[in-house]
């Protein structure tokens, strides 16, 4: 896979990713060699050719430069990618004492798969939550308890990663996926 958010792995993964959310797949799974952008669509087939889902072109690119985002946020791969590209295998050692969060990120958004949307709470959040709290109290409680909820269900989706990430071996990302960054 290239890291590029533009490329058929990155476009496929993000389409996946929109019609999961929207609840289009139905368990259905999607085809990479059947599926493809049309027009201002993106066409989303099973193997045998079968319409899955016609999403917008534009919510797919979106997707797809929130997955990329995604991927180039996280601390670990940012110096795993500082590493001289002629030094591959550095590149490989290096990633593998990334912390397992990380890893199975990597692994999911190189293989296309689900990764988990949203953030963690942050020192953001509680700073903005506090502001809010002398204005009113109601705004900055609200605030706060949403931040956490979505804190909790980022956790949760990225426990879920971790665990297909080691059912699967431990794996790490295509050697592409490193050629790439």
């Amino acid at each position: 896979m290239t890291s590029a958010p533009d490329s058929p792995l990155s476009l496929f993964a993000a389409a996946q990713d929109v019609a999961r959310q929207q609840g289009l797949l139905g368990g259905r799974l999607a085809s990479l060699e059947h599926s493809e952008p049309r027009g201002k669509s993106y066409l989303l087939q099973d193997a045998s050719s079968a319409s899955i889902a016609r999403l917008p072109l534009e919510e797919v690119r979106t997707m797809a430069a929130t997955r990329h985002k995604l991927l180039m946020e996280s601390a670990g791969v940012k110096q795993v990618a500082e590493i001289h590209p002629v030094r591959r295998i550095d590149r490989r050692v290096a990633f593998r004492i990334l912390p397992d969060d990380q890893r199975a990120l990597a692994w999911a958004l190189s293989e296309g798969r689900r990764v988990p949307m949203g953030r963690a709470f942050n020192r953001r959040d509680l700073l903005i939550g506090i502001a809010l709290l002398p204005l009113c109290l109601v705004p900055g409680v609200v605030y706060l308890v949403a931040a956490r909820r979505r804190h909790r269900r980022f956790r949760q989706d990225t426990e879920a990663l971790m665990q297909r990430w080691r059912l699967a071996g431990r794996p790490d990302p295509s050697s592409e996926w490193f050629d790439s960054l």
